[in-house]
């Protein structure tokens, strides 16, 4: 059986991609597979900027879009096959993300073969696969988050959070996998103890990470913690506290973010407390 259902998933990329690819050559805006691509997530984000807010208000959460990366397709009006494509194309990627696995990282790979060398070159745009994502999400989670601390065997416990960061995160592959390995292992309750932070300094890769984490969050009813996404040059505005950076914050649920905090906060009190001890002892 599951043989039969990666087959099926393979096949519905190999779809996507192929379909994307023949627009990106009739399509009379827009020139080549990473444009298209572009305004799919584009399309999403905008969608997601109006539906999360409405959606996480009901477990009494909240959802921020920076309107500045809120993009209107206008270029599209005047050219109604073209859109119709458009809606389509942005229609089989929600049906990719709903039959593949929670937090599959649909667009990495195909996204990654769009980028064109030179700006891969100029921007240090190297995306990393799906396979090696998971490789290094497995091997973080069996050194444990307290490996240098003694602390790596210590039993799960669903009230603590777990803060996951990509700095530069491209189409969020390290962070998805991150979040497939705490639902393989934990199930919801794994993903809801998960606190993400990423950052790029490439606008397209930082809606492509929103879209992909939280599309697959919604579609297979599976919360995370809390999602907080910069867009910045962190050489540049490390140190600049005026920076207006934040693209998207997302807190499902106010009060359980607030008692993840404190638990975390909490332990990681006591446990300098116990060295201190030791130490005097």
């Amino acid at each position: 059986m599951a043989r039969k259902t990666t087959t099926s998933t393979t096949t519905t990329t190999k779809a996507f991609t192929d379909r994307v690819e023949r627009f990106a050559q009739n399509n009379p805006i827009r020139s080549g597979v990473k444009a298209i691509l572009d305004d799919i997530i584009q399309l999403q984000f905008n969608v997601l900027s109006v539906t999360a807010p409405m959606m996480y208000a009901l477990t009494a959460g909240a959802a921020w879009f920076n309107k500045d990366h809120l993009i209107a397709l206008d270029e599209y009006r005047g050219h109604p096959q073209a859109w119709a494509e458009q809606l389509a194309l942005g229609a089989m990627y929600l049906e990719l993300v709903k039959t593949s696995a929670p937090f599959t990282d649909v667009l990495g790979d195909v996204y990654g073969s769009a980028i064109a060398p030179k700006q891969a070159k100029a921007m240090g745009q190297h995306l990393t696969p799906a396979g090696l994502a998971d490789g290094l999400a497995r091997f973080a989670a069996q050194m444990g988050q307290g490996a240098t601390t003694g602390e790596a065997n210590r039993p799960f416990n669903a009230s603590e959070g777990q803060i996951v960061c990509d700095p530069a995160c491209g189409t969020g592959a390290l962070l998805l996998a991150n979040l497939r390995q705490a639902f393989a292992a934990h199930g919801k309750e794994g993903v809801a103890r998960m606190y993400v932070f990423a950052n790029d300094i490439d606008p397209a890769m930082v809606k492509a990470t929103v879209v992909q984490i939280v599309q697959s969050s919604i579609l297979h009813n599976v919360p995370f913690g809390g999602l907080r996404v910069h867009c910045s040059d962190l050489i540049r505005h490390y140190h600049d506290a005026t920076a207006d950076t934040v693209a998207v914050q997302i807190c499902p649920n106010r009060v359980r973010s607030a008692e993840h905090a404190c638990d975390e906060t909490a332990r990681k009190e006591a446990k300098a407390g116990q060295a201190t001890t030791s130490t005097v002892a």
